[in-house]
């Protein structure tokens, strides 16, 4: 499959975050998540492993900068990135809204007719297990993140998906500080 760099300036331009670090897709024993990618010295990381010491304790690791390859890397599906929105400024170029359980769909799709007719292009993503999905809005600007909560927020609550006293079960959290979707 040929990537071509256009490929990788829209996805950029829409994933826009912090551009020293990026996370990686792990699994292990049944469990997975994801964490910062870093540069380490494997044999130096083993010898103070052996010691007892853990890899969180490692202090000899370098975070990986998000660059063109590693975008490259995930449409490949070599590997799995998120990138981390919050920048050091407390802002971030977009939000997205978590939807899970049996009636997901009828709420996300309520959500996104709100946005539009409220003139705000909104996207839909099924999430990773098929079980959910996500609604995302890009702002042009980075934007302080207490403002775009209190957009959806008030987006929420217009939909009907929220009030100020409950939720619907579908409903699950705001990511300001996500991890993009899964190619």
């Amino acid at each position: 499959m040929q990537i071509l760099q256009s490929h990788i300036d829209v996805y950029k331009s829409l994933f826009r975050g912090r551009e020293d670090v990026y996370a990686v897709r792990w699994e292990k024993d049944g469990r997975s998540g994801y964490m910062p990618a870093y540069k380490v010295d494997w044999e130096d990381y083993n010898r103070y492993k052996s010691s007892g010491g853990t890899f969180s304790g490692y202090t000899k690791k370098e975070y990986l900068p998000f660059n063109d390859t590693v975008v490259k890397e995930h449409f490949l599906g070599k590997t799995t990135i998120g990138i981390y929105p919050l920048l050091p400024d407390n802002t971030s170029f977009f939000i997205a809204a978590d939807f899970d359980e049996a009636n997901w769909q009828e709420s996300i799709l309520k959500l996104h007719k709100v946005c539009w007719n409220v003139e705000l292009p909104a996207v839909i993503e099924r999430s990773r297990s098929g079980n959910g999905g996500h609604l995302w809005l890009f702002f042009e600007e980075n934007i302080p993140a207490f403002q775009s909560r209190k957009i959806m927020f008030q987006l929420l609550l217009q939909s009907g998906i929220i009030s100020k006293f409950e939720k619907e079960p579908s409903f699950d959290r705001l990511f300001v500080y996500c991890l993009p979707l899964h190619i």
